[in-house]
This record gives C-alpha cells, sequence and structure tokens, in this order.
C-alpha cells in the first residue's frame, strides 16, 4: 500500500506513526519537506492517508515499499514507545543499512 511516484522520493522517513510521529511527520510536509511514513498498523497509516490529502507525504505499510520512497542517502527517525524492544528481521530493514552499526546507532537491534 503505497501512494508515491517513482520520481518524487522523500527526503526523510519516519518509522511508527503513532501520535507522535505522525504529527512530527505533517509539521515536516507543512514546511516543504517530502516525506514518507511506515507503520505496520494499518489503521495509523489509513489516518495518515486521511490527514494528509493535501500534502506531499508517501506512506506504506510494507518496510521494502517505505524504504524505496526514500531518497538515498536514507534519513529515516523512529517514534516508538521507550518500552518497546525494536527487532528488525533480515528481510526488513537489515538489507538496506550499510553496517550494522549504522542500525545500532539507529537503536535498532537486529533478530539474528
Amino acid at each position: 500500500m503505497a501512494n508515491a511516484d517513482a520520481e518524487k522520493l522523500a527526503e526523510i522517513g519516519m518509522i511508527g506513526l503513532g501520535i507522535m510521529g505522525k504529527n512530527f511527520l505533517l509539521n515536516l510536509a507543512d514546511h516543504g519537506f517530502q516525506v514518507a511514513g511506515y507503520d505496520n498498523d494499518i489503521k495509523k497509516v489509513n489516518a495518515l492517508g486521511e490527514e494528509s490529502k493535501q500534502k506531499k507525504i508517501h506512506y506504506s505499510t510494507d518496510i521494502k515499499d517505505f524504504i524505496g520512497l526514500l531518497r538515498q542517502p536514507r534519513a529515516v527517525m523512529m517514534q516508538v514507545p521507550a518500552e518497546q524492544v525494536v527487532y528488525i528481521e533480515d528481510m526488513q530493514i537489515k538489507g538496506y543499512a550499510s553496517t550494522s552499526a549504522e542500525l545500532g546507532s539507529m537503536g535498532l537491534k537486529i533478530n539474528q
């Protein structure tokens, strides 16, 4: 479920479209940035879609689609609950970072 034109890749991506992530993304879009959002919760993605009809926001529930929405080098922010441990599977983000240290600096733990 992605809604992006291939020629208009996002400058900044957001993982986590809860209250904080969604509003931060909407604010960036209001200030002229091309942005993309990802969440595995279809309700949160649909809520972003409803609020972003007049803005340049791309969104997806598929991590591979989300990564494809971003310009290189990719800039990705995360807004997930602090108490939630975030695991990234090999078939998801792991193949898109240069090193495991790069993922670690993003606060991601790779499940191996």
